[in-house]
């Protein structure tokens, strides 16, 4: 993902040698990246009109939040690192016109990186120990990032034995499901996500829809590979992300309820009878017991 997002950039305008390019991408990789990530993810899903990407203004608004704009730093300066990363080439025509992706976004903080401290390069410090010097100065206990919550929920709620039995045993449904909300393209899209909610009658603000939605997608590693099988890969979910989406969807249902704090997946085996219902299927039967309580050896 790292290679990618380096390789759709133009980080060989701002890193002079490959050997400095090398330095960057580890640090990045490293350290950076995951975070970086998650705040892109945040400011995409809660902060923008229009997802994904980031308009100029959007940006503005993050550099301003994350106090990035120093005195050092001006919007101007946030203004200008938006425009150079977005500037689309024949090599990178599929990235949202007018908007940062996420390779762009990295970019753009690269270059306000070698903005706010044009000094230390001018008197040979290596750009990666620039850019490490920016994030943990100026970028990295500022940003809100989405990166720790969605992961925390997956690996501890959604990857577990009692979780996965109970999707299993309910594959068929949740295939046909799939399949049904689908558009004319055979998309499962965002707006199949809202039908699907519609009808099961849980109600969640169009926002948290968005978040729902994005956070049980796996990364786009390369978001502008032109042999990609799927160019509306932000926009879209597959079948296994579906799975997550349902637990998701799940666990929403019954917040506020006396039932909120039980298990996730006697949620979603709850959740399968509405789910069922919706493609004329019945759910399949799933007794609870104790294995699912003590998870040690998985």
């Amino acid at each position: 993902m790292v290679e990618a997002d380096i390789a759709n950039g133009r980080f060989s305008k701002l890193i002079k040698t490959p050997e400095q390019v090398k330095d960057f991408k580890e640090v990045l990789l490293s350290k950076y990246f995951k975070y970086l990530k998650g705040a892109f993810m945040y400011y995409t899903t809660e902060k923008t009109k229009e997802y994904p990407g980031l308009t100029m203004l959007e940006f503005g608004y993050l550099c301003r939040e994350g106090k990035i704009l120093d005195g050092k730093l001006k919007h101007s300066d946030a203004d200008r690192a938006f425009i150079a990363a977005n500037f689309d080439t024949s090599e990178a025509a599929d990235n949202p016109e007018n908007r940062l992706c996420r390779f762009e976004f990295i970019e753009a903080m690269t270059r306000l990186a070698m903005t706010r401290y044009g000094d230390l390069i001018n008197n040979k410090i290596p750009p990666h120990e620039v850019f490490t010097k920016f994030m943990e100065e100026n970028v990295k206990y500022n940003l809100t990032t989405l990166q720790e919550e969605i992961e925390t929920f997956r690996y501890t709620q959604v990857y577990t034995l009692g979780v996965h039995d109970v999707i299993e045993a309910n594959l068929e449904i949740l295939d046909a499901l799939y399949k049904a909300y689908r558009d004319r393209n055979f998309l499962f899209t965002l707006e199949s996500a809202k039908n699907l909610i519609r009808d099961a009658k849980v109600q969640i603000p169009p926002r948290h829809v968005l978040k729902m939605f994005t956070s049980s997608k796996m990364s786009i590693i390369n978001e502008i590979e032109k042999n990609h099988k799927n160019r509306n890969s932000y926009m879209s979910m597959q079948l296994v992300e579906f799975y997550e989406f349902i637990a998701r969807l799940a666990d929403y249902g019954f917040i506020g309820t006396e039932n909120e704090c039980i298990p996730l997946h006697l949620k979603v085996d709850a959740a399968m009878e509405t789910f069922a219902s919706l493609v004329e299927m019945t759910k399949a039967e799933f007794s609870d017991h104790a294995d699912y309580y003590d998870e040690s050896e998985y």
